[in-house]
């Protein structure tokens, strides 16, 4: 019997990342988690297209280093969280929508 599991969900392509050094939300320091995120971006599979947001070209450069192929770096010198759904915004084919991020 050779059945595939049926999944509610596919196979992703891609991986939007926002890298935690130096990124400061509401007093909670991010980059500790910098090693982490390193060990992730190293060990993702090769054909995951991955996009990261980082804060400096420094940046930039050492994540483009951990992984060449199939990566994108984008420098948003604004980064304000590790949370890009708060931040990053929808793409709706034709423009990008961005979210209004107030909270208390």
């Amino acid at each position: 019997m050779n059945r595939k599991l049926q999944l509610d969900f596919q196979k992703v392509s891609s991986l939007f990342l926002a890298y935690p050094e130096g990124v400061l939300d509401c007093g909670t320091d991010y980059t500790p988690a910098t090693p982490v995120f390193d060990q992730l971006i190293k060990n993702l599979p090769r054909k995951l297209n991955l996009v990261v947001m980082v804060k400096t070209a420094e940046q930039r450069k050492k994540v483009e280093g951990l992984r060449r192929k199939n990566t994108i770096t984008l420098i948003n010198n604004e980064l304000s969280t590790i949370w890009l759904r708060d931040t990053a915004g929808f793409n709706m084919g034709t423009h990008i929508v961005k979210p209004i991020f107030k909270p208390k």
